[in-house]
């Protein structure tokens, strides 16, 4: 996975957080008011009808003895019972309004007002029967209530209604105490997430990026010095691997290139030439066999030297005269001209072209299925082929393949001082 999909998922990761972290401000925010609110009104519908008990209680205490003061009394303390009615449905609309918006819970907080909702549902259908049985009391002539049975009623159910307050309130306040509680919790786990995943990052960046990269400052120091063909193991398919990859990769050709230079030196004998070529490119270009064809007066074709060495005495016929359509003839153009011969398939090659006792024993003695031949130019007038043949078909493939064409000047150059 590349370094910038992995940064976008952790960014993604926080953008997520973030939207929760939105979501809840939000959510907690509403929850907190509608709570507050119903807190509110359970304490106050709970003053409300201890004030009823108490202005109920106050009239059969200091009821009117006499005609004169009668009415005026009645109107007084009826207008209070009045009032305080209105203030217990007006008490008793706002929680029901405030219960349904809290009926919708919070699964983010794992809220419910259940208990609210029973313990409401109680309080409204007793409260319901109580107004029913205090408007029956009172009368339907509100010039002449019935106060002293309309009191009565709230005597004898006020003390029931105050419970189913009480029981209220207190549902209530668990509620708005447990949203309060999880709220504190979800707010910790919030920024405990995004703690881990700022640790997170922090740990991948620095195994992901900063080691790496610190380990190959290190090595490419190190080959600085002078120290070619270090390897870094690159793990991975991120833009590091393929960074420690491609220093690899140049690791090693430099080691390579300096190697042909030191071991391809002029003067060196001819199977030194292609033993060095062997040993230095015969592992990482995956060549099994080198030889070196020199081209002689009326194009005859000489092996002068191969690698392994051992190789050279399976060959029954050393040389060969190039005639129209042999092998002999084919490379012998080629380096006259001085091109490459790159031949993947050699089965097939054998079949289009004449037959000869050098196409003979070049498959019967390097088993090769793929040859690549270098032409070595004049030097006083000497020419030639290096030959590297491979049992795989896959010579010249990839960036191997790319580098191996690449160095074939220097290894004409190199090797044609030698020859």
């Amino acid at each position: 996975m590349k370094l910038g999909t992995k940064a976008t998922l952790f960014g993604l990761l926080l953008i997520l957080i973030a939207l929760v972290n939105l979501i809840f401000h939000n959510q907690t925010a509403r929850l907190e008011q509608q709570s507050t609110l119903m807190l509110a009104s359970a304490e106050s519908l709970e003053r409300d009808i201890q004030n009823l008990q108490e202005k109920a209680r106050a009239y059969g205490a200091n009821a009117p003895r006499d005609y004169q003061s009668y009415y005026r009394d009645v109107a007084l303390y009826h207008k209070e019972f009045q009032q305080t009615i209105a203030a217990l449905e007006n008490d008793n609309s706002n929680i029901a309004r405030n219960l349904e918006d809290l009926n919708g819970g919070s699964a983010l907080l794992q809220l419910s007002a259940q208990n609210i909702d029973t313990s409401y549902r109680q309080w409204n259908e007793r409260f319901s029967n109580f107004l029913n049985s205090y408007h029956e009391a009172i009368g339907e002539d509100l010039n002449e209530p019935r106060l002293e049975w309309a009191a009565q009623r709230i005597r004898e159910q006020g003390e029931s209604l105050e419970a189913l307050a009480g029981t209220l309130l207190k549902n209530a306040d668990e509620y708005n105490q447990l949203r309060q509680s999880n709220q504190q919790k979800f707010a910790l786990a919030l920024a405990l997430a995004v703690i881990a995943v700022s640790l997170m990052f922090t740990v991948w960046f620095f195994i992901s990026v900063i080691k790496p990269v610190k380990r190959l400052a290190e090595t490419t120091n190190k080959v600085a010095e002078g120290n070619f063909g270090l390897q870094l193991s690159a793990r991975g398919s991120d833009e590091v691997a393929e960074v420690t990859g491609a220093f690899n990769s140049l690791s090693v050709r430099i080691d390579l290139i300096l190697k042909l230079l030191d071991q391809l030196e002029e003067g060196a004998g001819e199977q030194q030439a292609v033993d060095a070529v062997m040993d230095i490119c015969g592992e990482y270009f995956n060549v099994d066999w080198v030889g070196m064809i020199l081209l002689e007066k009326d194009k005859n074709l000489r092996l002068n030297a191969a690698s392994p060495a051992s190789s050279l005495k399976r060959w029954f016929a050393k040389s060969a005269v190039a005639e129209e359509g042999n092998l002999a003839e084919f490379i012998c153009q080629h380096i006259v001209e001085k091109r490459l011969w790159l031949e993947s398939d050699i089965d097939s090659f054998s079949l289009q072209i004449r037959d000869s006792r050098l196409m003979r024993e070049l498959m019967r003695n390097t088993h090769a299925h793929s040859v690549l031949g270098i032409p070595l130019g004049d030097v006083g007038k000497r020419r030639g082929m290096l030959l590297l043949a491979s049992k795989n078909q896959d010579l010249l493939d990839g960036k191997r393949g790319e580098l191996l064409m690449k160095l074939t000047p220097l290894i004409s150059q190199r090797t044609l001082g030698v020859a």
